[in-house]
């Protein structure tokens, strides 16, 4: 067996060295169907793909690996790391957890049966279950993007509010009440991620009593800690950094090395922005924020630049204040330090991301982006 690692979701490969211990296994068998490899490709962590693969002899193979939770994984014929094409009919997705498996194909590689797992029964009974009202909701979605683009805004508005209230009740109904019923099979893991939903920010406080009735061999696997923490970050994210919330106060550097406060802001009007030289969304909206910082900063409002950027991009994070005219404000940055340490104080799991101070220190906007700035300023000063 040979055990290859490398990173899917970032431009540089993230590479990790995973447990040894064997706990799945795999005996396939191909009919009517041609290979010399077969891959399992699965995660370990958010960052990081693993590949285990096996040798087709006489139309068989024996796939072994480590796995650290029930969850979907790809079965391929080719190694889709040193392939320029993306092969869908020599693909296939099924459920894997800890355990021993048999897999037949037939007459064609995505077709497959697989049998000798408790998992990966139950998560073919929680499947079955939830694709009615995912027809339902891919329907909904469909609909969205013809509103859209009709430009028929209301209209789209209104189904984006349908949409929303569906997902909500039937994940809340289907996965919520799998890991309730289930809560000890490793197909619970795979239905709290899917009670999330594939969005990016999620609902922690939704979230935390699930993740709670998981075993601890879950709770604590490498998949299991990151997607806790996630939910902590929600939960700080929707609590520390909420509408209402005393921002949280913190010391960092700025381009000249500086010590600067966020408190020293208290009395002004301040923008906390989170950005980065390599987040092309930040970027992009950088133009709106000079614009609302010539507007209004002569009335009183203020813009702390948070870069995420680290010390090996500390040329790129000078570079891009200077071609994007944002030297008018302060910028300041943890380069020291892989994860900036501020962005845990507000639970910050994505950026860009900025939240709108008033003079009392208090939160009063969030994930103002485009042209919502201005319109959330202009209400300000034009009221005082």
């Amino acid at each position: 067996m040979k055990k290859l690692f490398f990173g899917l979701l970032m431009s540089i490969p993230v590479f990790s060295y995973g447990q040894e211990n064997i706990n799945y296994e795999l005996n396939g068998r191909l009919v009517g169907v041609d290979a010399q490899m077969v891959y399992a490709v699965h995660s370990e962590g958010d960052l990081t793909q693993v590949i285990d693969s096996a040798t087709v002899i006489n139309h068989a193979y024996l796939l072994k690996g480590h796995v650290s939770a029930g969850q979907q994984t790809f079965l391929m014929t080719y190694n889709f790391k040193n392939s320029k094409t993306y092969h869908p009919d020599r693909m296939a997705l099924m459920f894997l957890c800890a355990g021993k498996y048999e897999v037949k194909h037939v007459n064609a590689f995505g077709n497959i049966t697989v049998s000798g797992s408790r998992g990966y029964e139950r998560y073919q009974l929680l499947k079955t279950e939830a694709k009615p009202y995912e027809e339902r909701e891919q329907a909904l979605q469909i609909k969205i993007a013809e509103l859209t683009k009709q430009r028929d805004t209301v209209a789209a508005k209104d189904a984006t509010a349908q949409l929303y209230a569906f997902e909500q009740t039937y994940r809340k109904k289907i996965f919520g009440g799998f890991i309730k019923a289930h809560p000890t099979s490793e197909a619970a893991f795979y239905a709290l991620k899917a009670l999330g939903g594939t969005g990016h920010n999620i609902d922690g406080q939704l979230l935390k009593p699930y993740f709670d009735m998981l075993p601890k061999h879950i709770r604590e696997g490498v998949n299991g800690k990151e997607f806790g923490k996630r939910i902590n970050d929600a939960i700080t994210f929707d609590t520390k950094g909420g509408i209402g919330s005393v921002s949280q106060d913190f010391t960092l550097p700025d381009t000249a090395g500086k010590a600067i406060k966020l408190s020293g802001y208290k009395g002004k009007y301040v923008l906390l922005d989170f950005w980065a030289s390599w987040c092309t969304p930040c970027r992009e909206d950088n133009p709106h924020l000079v614009s609302a910082y010539k507007k209004y900063h002569g009335k009183g409002f203020e813009i702390l630049s948070v870069s995420l950027d680290t010390r090996a991009r500390e040329r790129a994070w000078r570079s891009a204040i200077i071609a994007d005219h944002l030297g008018a404000w302060t910028h300041v940055a943890d380069l020291d330090h892989q994860t900036n340490t501020i962005v845990a104080l507000y639970g910050i799991s994505g950026i860009p991301q900025n939240y709108l101070i008033a003079p009392d220190g208090k939160i009063i906007g969030r994930s103002l982006r485009g042209g919502e700035l201005e319109k959330k300023l202009n209400e300000i000063f034009t009221t005082n």
